[in-house]
């Protein structure tokens, strides 16, 4: 069950952590002057939520399971996941998405391809190069 679970972890947390970020940049305008106009940019956002949903995960629900017990340590971030889920499922019409252009396999296959060729290049001295 260990390594079950270890698995199902690390698919879930690889099969959603690269795929929020672009997601929520299309949402946004992401122009040069659109975001010029807020100090904290979107991505600041989300990284601080992030870091605050640990935080939480590692204080509040430990607090919960220690104190009052473990149904209601597990219970309390389940129903805020299904919460969650409900409010994504909801907004899901409002939306922005891109339509995927061409196939990964390609680009993945160009980014080697230059790697290959490119690896006995010596860097520029300067790093603004």
């Amino acid at each position: 069950m260990l390594y079950i679970s270890l698995l199902l972890t690390s698919l879930g947390s690889g099969g959603i952590r690269p795929c929020v970020v672009p997601f929520l940049g299309d949402q946004f305008d992401m122009t040069k002057n659109g975001v010029a106009s807020r100090k904290w940019n979107l991505f600041n956002w989300y990284f601080f939520s992030l870091g605050l949903a640990s935080l939480s995960a590692l204080t509040i629900v430990v607090y919960i399971q220690d104190n009052t017990g473990w149904g209601w340590g597990f219970g309390i971030p389940t129903i805020v996941m299904l919460v969650s889920i409900i409010a994504f499922v909801l907004g899901s019409p409002l939306y922005k998405t891109e339509k995927p252009e061409g196939s990964p396999l390609v680009r993945l296959a160009q980014v080697i391809v230059a790697a290959i060729k490119k690896r006995n290049e010596t860097l520029p001295s300067d790093p603004k190069f």
